[in-house]
């Protein structure tokens, strides 16, 4: 999808998924445990 090579392209994915029906609530979800994700699986988890 043009527009998300970076972070400035994450509205695009915000806007695409109410499209598709998702809750606000969904997405603030999605969206926080994907980067929760990306921090463990790049610097660990906390001890």
């Amino acid at each position: 999808m043009p527009g998300l090579a970076g972070p400035s392209g994450l509205p695009l994915v915000t806007e695409t998924l109410l499209k598709h029906g998702f809750s606000d609530e969904e997405i603030v979800k999605i969206l926080g445990d994907n980067v929760l994700r990306l921090f463990r699986s790049e610097l660990g988890r906390p001890a």
